[in-house]
Formats: structure tokens, C-alpha cells, sequence
């Protein structure tokens, strides 16, 4: 076989092999991706919290190193969905967002490249990264409360947003705690308490810092206001104590009109 021929055979060869070696790797390089979830709530202080979770599926090339982020609105404090993360074969990780009342969509965009090993190099690097929009109405309002003060009942009314989910509220005012409440997506429900010389009280939520303060105003026509806890057992220990002393003064007192009659009949 003469020169010529062999150099182009050489050549058909190498062409052949290349071809080959792009089919192999394009097919998982097209099918490369990161699943992206996303799920927005309204909470209670007015705020949406959108929950992000960035899931590897099981690919040829198992282990996907995120090599950056993009949210919209801007997200500070990602610390899992994050560069230089790695995530291995078929797991997920998951980053809460909190975005405006007022806010209509966010979007979570990841960059990332896919490993046979998490020291070596990249093999696939998808040309478009995996992206996920949430949309929201845009009206969480936070929780509200409001108080209903007389003479002898302080009513507190808890006001849930139309756009939030159920929520778990309680009422602390001085020593009084009412049970948990729970008020549904755009409801209202009313406690009531035995009014104090507390002026405040204060409205929490379960799995939340946010709390809602509602004021206490005594009218004007009223005299003393109910005694409750430790005041009650003082004035019922005093009433007690007042009572055996005039039940000490009474015998006494018999005792001596008694002897008193003896001494004149004599």
C-alpha cells in the first residue's frame, strides 16, 4: 500500500473516531440538567418565603458541582444553593428565599457542571443553565390584630391575610395565656380575657418571630377592675383572717357577759 493511501486511510480513521467519540459524549451532555422546585407562602409578617430545592438526578457522570447562582429578587445568605457546592447522584438541597409582599414572580437560575469524580475535571457543562420561575399575587398583608376593651372583658380579634396559609396564633396578656388558636386564609377568630392593670398584649405565632402587640384602654366608667391570680388569694387569706378574729372577739365577749352575771347574782 503506497503512502497516500495510507495517510488517508489514517485520516478516515481518526475522522471516524472522532465522530464517534462526539456521539458518545454528546448524548449525556444534552441530557445533563438540574431540576429546579419552587414554592412561595405568604407568612405572617407580609413576607413571601419562596422554598427553593435543587435536585441531581442520576446521570452517567454522577456528581454536579454548582458553579454559580443567579436569583431575581437578588437572595443574600444562600449558603446550600451556592457555589462550589456538590451535590451526589439522585440528592437535593433546599434554601428559603424571602421576597416583598408586593413582589409577582422569582426566579432561581443554576449554573453547574457535572463530574466522574469530585476531583476530577468537568466532563459536562451544559451550554444552558436550569432555570425555575414562581409567581405570586403580589397582596400578602401580615397578620393583623385588634382589641375590644370593657369594664370586665378585653377581646382580642386575630385578622388572617387572604393570601396566607392557616395559621397557629396565641394571646399572652400579664399572666394569662390563651390556648393556640388557629385561624384559616382570610378569617378572623376572637379570644377573650379578664381585663388587668395591663395595658398590652401580645399576639405570637407558632414557627415565627413575627408578633402582633394589641393595646388595652380601661374605660372611663369603670370602678375597680376584676382582681385575678396572686391579689385574689391575698384579699380571700385577709377576708379569712378577719373573720376568725371577730369569731375570737364574739366568744370573748360572751365569755365575760357570762361571768359578768355571775359576779351580780351573788
Amino acid at each position: 500500500m503506497n503512502p497516500p493511501t495510507k495517510r488517508l486511510l489514517a485520516l478516515a480513521g481518526s475522522l471516524v473516531a472522532g465522530l464517534f467519540g462526539v456521539i458518545v459524549l454528546a448524548s449525556p451532555a444534552q441530557a445533563h440538567h438540574a431540576e429546579i422546585t419552587g414554592k412561595a407562602v405568604c407568612q405572617e409578617d407580609g413576607k413571601y418565603a419562596v422554598t427553593w430545592t435543587v435536585h441531581n438526578p442520576t446521570w452517567d457522570n454522577p456528581f454536579m458541582k454548582i458553579t454559580k447562582v443567579e436569583t431575581v429578587p437578588a437572595a443574600n445568605g444562600f449558603t446550600k444553593i451556592a457555589a462550589d457546592t456538590w451535590l451526589n447522584a439522585d440528592e437535593s438541597i433546599t434554601e428559603v428565599q424571602i421576597v416583598d409582599g408586593t413582589a409577582t414572580k422569582a426566579k432561581l437560575t443554576v449554573f453547574a457542571s457535572w463530574h466522574l469524580t469530585k476531583t476530577g475535571p468537568a466532563v459536562v457543562i451544559p451550554k444552558e443553565p436550569a432555570s425555575e420561575e414562581v409567581e405570586m399575587p403580589g397582596k400578602c398583608a401580615p397578620v393583623d390584630a385588634k382589641g375590644d376593651g370593657t369594664c370586665t372583658t378585653f377581646d382580642v380579634t386575630i385578622i388572617n391575610s387572604a393570601e396566607g396559609d392557616t395559621i397557629t396564633a396565641q394571646v399572652t396578656y400579664g399572666t394569662q395565656t390563651t390556648p393556640p388558636v388557629e385561624v384559616k386564609q382570610g378569617e378572623s377568630k376572637k379570644v377573650s380575657l379578664t381585663p388587668s392593670s395591663q395595658t398590652e398584649a401580645v399576639v405570637s405565632f407558632a414557627n415565627s418571630n413575627f408578633t402582633v402587640k394589641v393595646a388595652y384602654k380601661k374605660p372611663d366608667n369603670c370602678g375597680g377592675l376584676p382582681q385575678t391570680g396572686s391579689s385574689t388569694t391575698t384579699i380571700m387569706a385577709s377576708g379569712a383572717g378577719i373573720a376568725g378574729l371577730g369569731v375570737f372577739v364574739f366568744f370573748m365577749a360572751r365569755r365575760r357577759m357570762a361571768r359578768l352575771r355571775r359576779l351580780a347574782s351573788e
